[in-house]
């Protein structure tokens, strides 16, 4: 699978990942992309996301992940996307394009991101994290109530 690679120290790189300053900065960014999408299962997804963020605003990145891990790595997946297709600062160093064979690795920064929705990020050992931006959200696009919706 085509990867960005990232060298970095991850115990660094889930401490400004979970960063009041950086969630904060990502529900910013979705409260501003989500009015512009058409795609409702890509809505509701990021939504939810917008919904961990604030769980972990409000009682602590351990008390989430204790209670969800995989959502909590789900979440870590995608601010990680964000931030770094915005280019966010974050403690890492970029290594460019590669093709990977990830088959038989834990997804998620933390090995718990089990949902298909989000993009796909893999440790690949001690200081290499792997990012895949494919988003599988839906075959059929549901434009149901927006604005954009062709009529019935």
């Amino acid at each position: 699978m085509r990867c960005q690679l990232f060298r970095t120290d991850p115990p660094t790189l889930l401490a400004a990942l979970t960063e009041e300053a950086m969630l904060v900065r990502y529900q910013d960014y979705l409260a501003q992309e989500i009015p512009s999408l058409a795609e409702q299962t890509l809505i509701r997804h990021l939504r939810r996301l917008s919904g961990y963020a604030s769980q972990v605003l409000s009682s602590g990145f351990e008390t989430v992940a204790r209670n969800d891990l995989p959502a909590v790595d789900e979440l870590l997946s995608d601010v990680f996307a964000v931030a770094t297709f915005l280019g966010w600062a974050l403690p890492m160093e970029s290594l460019g394009d590669s093709d990977q064979d990830l088959t038989d690795l834990p997804r998620g920064l933390l090995g718990a991101d089990r949902n298909a929705d989000s993009a796909r990020v893999w440790l690949l050992d001690g200081a290499t994290v792997a990012l895949s931006r494919a988003r599988t959200v839906s075959d059929t696009v549901d434009m149901t109530g927006h604005n954009r919706a062709p009529p019935p």
